[in-house]
């Protein structure tokens, strides 16, 4: 299914609750790698109950250092101390920016596309996804998943995820958060 996302007041929120939807059915595994992982209450939560089901729940994203817009360092690893401390794994970025948007559910959900997993995407910017019921696409993204953390920083504790603070980060927080 192809899925359009129409953002603003009068838009849609087709992609964001055909995710929320898809980790909210898993029973097995979530693997998301998502270049601006930017927790909104409904994409924390619908990870977080995931793993009290006991679902294996695996992000990659940029790191400070990756990120291509440093100004959102703070807002992504600042979503992420919660997901490890329930036991999700972690993974940042090394070297060259992460810009891939994909996941896949239990082996045989994916979905690939532009949206990225922040407010702005949501309230601002026109996306789209190929979601598929699929083993074999689902196959073969988790193992690019599987090759690209391999490459990345796992993290085991929320104290490893230092969060920058400066003036502009703090605004890049505030300005993400503040439309949610």
């Amino acid at each position: 299914a192809v899925v359009n996302h129409l953002p603003g007041p009068k838009g849609d929120a087709h992609i964001l609750l055909a995710t929320l939807k898809a980790i909210q059915g898993a029973s097995e595994s979530v693997d998301i790698e998502n270049a601006y992982v930017i927790s909104t209450p409904d994409l924390r939560q619908s990870l977080l109950d995931a793993l009290d089901r006991g679902v294996r729940v695996r992000v990659l994203t940029n790191s400070a250092e990756s990120v291509d817009e440093p100004i959102v360092s703070a807002p992504i690893l600042g979503s992420l101390p919660d997901l490890v401390a329930a036991g999700a794994e972690v993974y940042l970025k090394q070297g060259d920016t992460l810009h891939s948007k994909f996941m896949t559910v239990d082996g045989i959900f994916t979905s690939v596309g532009s949206y990225n997993l922040h407010p702005r995407s949501h309230r601002f910017e026109g996306e789209m996804t190929v979601n598929t019921l699929d083993t074999q696409v689902a196959a073969q993204l988790t193992a690019s998943f599987e090759k690209d953390i391999q490459a990345a920083k796992r993290i085991h504790t929320p104290e490893e995820i230092v969060v920058p603070q400066n003036l502009l980060t703090m605004l890049a927080a505030r300005y993400f958060f503040d439309h949610l």
